[in-house]
């Protein structure tokens, strides 16, 4: 049997939800106007959409950050992994990599 990981994809809330990024949002994910506001709005991070394959999803990172969005890819198996004694405060999205950070000062690295 192979071994079989589901990648999550998860975008940063965008700061204008103008109707030309909606629409190509819902063209990037094939859903509706409605649908695509909803994956925008917010104030946290949203996971949204599942991947079995990292090239698939890097290439959906690509085009959400062409369109200027924050987006990152991450395996299931890293979101599933918890640290003893850790709890995350604040996140910061960078080029590659999402940092967890503690109230005390260590972070973690996605």
């Amino acid at each position: 049997m192979a071994d079989y990981e589901v990648i999550h994809v998860a975008i940063a809330p965008a700061l204008n939800l103008d109707a030309d990024l909606v629409r190509s949002v819902a063209t990037v994910f094939n859903k509706n106007h409605y649908d695509a506001r909803l994956l925008l709005a917010g104030d946290i991070p949203k996971i949204v959409a599942h991947y079995d394959n990292m090239q698939i999803a890097e290439s959906l990172i690509h085009k959400l950050r062409h369109l200027g969005l924050e987006a990152i890819a991450c395996r299931d198996s890293e979101l599933r992994h918890s640290s003893q004694g850790f709890k995350a405060q604040t996140l910061e999205f960078r080029e590659k990599e999402v940092i967890f950070r503690d109230s005390g000062g260590p972070e973690k690295r996605i």
